[in-house]
């Protein structure tokens, strides 16, 4: 009778134990099948998520210069930012192991979120090519150009907007290595408050030389950790 007693607490013990191993491996069968859902999941939200910033982009491209466009995006919880970016007209976009890419037939620029969540993405024509990412201000314009006649001057308004709720900071360089015209720019260095508009008065003049002169003026705006590097080119030909 005791041996009869032990030995069903043995088989009991031997039961139990292979319910517990078919519990878990059925437990592991559903968390594969769980995690490959929802990498599935990620993967089709991935795809669109670059589909609708490379259509975007496309459209504003054919609006041609000054068009823009914000999309409020979400970047999935296993975005990577180091492994996405723009790099040479294409952008990638990592999530776990895998890289997605979309090559654009025209020039892009920009930077992507360092985090995963919803972003507002700015979408800006700069002419031939577009700026795509956090941007933080925007120019009316990309080109000025100026025809003159010799020794005279012209002056245009450029103003700089800024698209987020936060001040930010603006400094900005000229690159102009002409002497028979002149450029100079009213202010270089400046704040712009959340939203709000700055306008700065761009001088072109010239000499008694005629001919055609090229430069530009390259604005820096900087937020937290975020910077924004823009450039408006400048053309001037006198005649």
């Amino acid at each position: 009778m005791k041996i009869r007693k032990g030995q069903t607490s043995i088989e009991f013990l031997i039961v139990f134990a292979i319910s517990l191993l078919i519990l878990g491996m059925v437990a592991w069968l559903i968390y594969e099948q769980i995690t490959t859902i929802n990498i599935q999941k990620e993967n089709a939200e991935v795809q669109k998520l670059l589909l609708d910033i490379s259509n975007t982009a496309k459209n504003v491209y054919i609006q041609g210069e000054g068009a823009s466009k914000t999309l409020l995006l979400s970047f999935p919880p296993s975005y990577n930012s180091t492994g996405s970016g723009i790099i040479n007209n294409t952008l990638l976009l990592r999530f776990r192991e895998t890289t997605l890419a979309e090559n654009m037939e025209f020039p892009i620029s920009g930077i992507l979120p360092a985090s995963k969540g919803m972003h507002e993405i700015s979408f800006i024509s700069r002419g031939n090519s577009v700026y795509i990412g956090i941007a933080l201000y925007k120019p009316n314009v990309y080109l000025i150009s100026s025809v003159l006649s010799p020794n005279s001057a012209k002056t245009i308004n450029l103003t700089l907007t800024n698209l987020i709720n936060e001040s930010i900071t603006i400094n900005g360089t000229i690159y102009w290595p002409h002497t028979n015209a002149l450029l100079s720019v009213s202010e270089l260095n400046f704040n712009v408050p959340s939203y709000e508009s700055k306008t700065v008065i761009v001088t072109a003049s010239s000499t008694s030389v005629t001919g055609s002169y090229l430069g530009y003026v390259n604005f820096n705006a900087t937020y937290s950790s975020i910077t924004d590097n823009q450039t408006i080119d400048i053309y001037t030909e006198v005649q």
